[in-house]
């Protein structure tokens, strides 16, 4: 479904890792690298097909010391999402207190 995930074995080899994401891209799928503890899982999003473009721009708009605040309207999959790519080009994220996600 839209806005949905599949989470991929941490026992996954390089090789499995990468036929995952070359399947995920072709199926217009956006599947990610996410570091949990000393493990890394491919994650496969369904998210609207410029979400990760839109993301990127944002945070690469960005000058040194500022931050945003990402829509509140995210889907929870798409929040999980732009954390992970925010943490990914190196952004802290924190969690607001009305569930909204920034990064800085």
């Amino acid at each position: 479904p839209l806005h949905g995930s599949m989470t991929f074995s941490n026992a996954l080899v390089e090789t499995q890792r990468a036929v995952i994401q070359l399947l995920a891209k072709r199926l217009g799928l956006v599947a990610v690298l996410e570091t949990r503890g000393a493990n890394q899982e491919v994650v496969v999003y369904n998210v609207a097909p410029d979400f990760v473009q839109n993301i990127e721009i944002q945070l690469n708009g960005l000058r040194q010391n500022e931050g945003c605040m990402f829509n509140e309207d995210l889907s929870a999959e798409e929040t999980k999402l732009a954390r992970v790519l925010s943490e990914n080009l190196g952004f802290l994220t924190t969690r607001n207190s009305d569930g909204t996600l920034s990064a800085f």
